[in-house]
């Protein structure tokens, strides 16, 4: 991981989600709490990591969400 890596980086750099992947409900694991993020707003996709985040790509739902 690079010092001042982005979470939309971070998903990007890793290829991104699949077609049944959902950006739009990323969850971020820190320090035992999971966040929830909607990276097709810009002000998430720029949330800072730290070095044991860990990041989840979910499912889409029925809704293709």
């Amino acid at each position: 991981m690079s010092p001042g890596i982005t979470l939309g980086s971070a998903v990007e750099r890793a290829g991104g989600a699949t077609d049944f992947g959902s950006l739009r409900r990323v969850r971020l694991l820190r320090e035992g709490e999971v966040r929830e993020f909607d990276l097709s707003k810009p002000e998430y996709a720029a949330t800072p990591l730290l070095a044991d985040d860990g990041i989840e790509i979910p499912v889409k739902n029925y809704l293709g969400r």
